[in-house]
């Protein structure tokens, strides 16, 4: 599933003595109504995707992340861009409710796969208008829950975490 970059990844009091940096793939998750594991068509490889939406796109995909050690944690979405159509509710331990709006790209150049830090954008805001970007939770060590539900996209690839607020996954 996960692989952590530093054989230590604990110090005093349960915080992070190193970097720890772990990728959850679709199947990693709990996929429940519509959503299901499948190929992408654009050469992503494995997605989280509803297939049909015209027959409903209720449900979620739910990471369930075991965080070794406490700190500061930056989520990166490989995220399906449609230009304009990039969107998904998500919520971190079930906050916040309503669930907040994650926007993959707002450059509106689309149709592929990209790497984006989770944001969060009230349901009534503007586009691009951000809460927190990131969105990087304080989580103590122990089980987290990383939710999304479908808005505008039907496809999700991997996600990744990391303790780094400087790393940018590589296209």
């Amino acid at each position: 599933t996960g692989t952590t970059d530093a054989s230590s990844t604990t110090g005093m009091n349960g915080a992070c003595a190193d970097i720890v940096t772990f990728e959850l793939q679709p199947s990693d998750a709990i996929m429940s109504g519509a959503w299901a594991v499948g190929m992408s068509m654009l050469g992503e490889g494995e997605i989280a995707t509803i297939t049909n939406p015209q027959n409903g796109t209720d449900g979620s995909i739910l990471y369930t992340p075991d965080i070794p050690c406490d700190d500061t944690w930056y989520i990166w979405v490989r995220a399906l861009d449609q230009g304009q159509n990039d969107s998904y509710f998500a919520t971190l331990d079930g906050e916040p409710n309503p669930a907040a709006i994650f926007e993959g790209d707002c450059t509106q150049n689309g149709n592929s796969y990209k790497w984006a830090a989770l944001n969060w954008r009230d349901q009534g805001a503007q586009a691009c208008n951000y809460v927190e970007n990131p969105w990087a939770p304080m989580w103590t060590a122990g089980t987290h829950e990383i939710e999304f539900e479908y808005r505008e996209v039907q496809g999700m690839g991997r996600i990744l975490i990391t303790n780094d607020p400087d790393l940018v996954p590589a296209p």
